[in-house]
């Protein structure tokens, strides 16, 4: 009888979620993703800060010729 209490005791209540512990392969996997993912956040977020020195250069020259390639 004492192992049923045991059992239930280590069970948790229904509706209950409990994350299972992470192995070290996911942990492993993280960093390498964090690791990848830190030079592509970098590269994209320096086309936030674009300045107007830029977007007149490529309205002028780029942006017309791009236009008459696709017409």
């Amino acid at each position: 009888m004492a192992d049923t209490a045991v059992v239930l005791a280590k069970t948790p209540a229904t509706g209950v979620f409990v994350w299972p512990r992470p192995s070290g392969w996911l942990l492993f996997a993280l960093a390498v993703a964090a690791l990848v993912l830190v030079p592509v956040v970098v590269t994209f977020s320096s086309f936030a800060e674009v300045e107007g020195d830029i977007l007149a250069h490529l309205a002028e020259f780029v942006l017309p010729e791009l236009v008459g390639n696709t017409l």
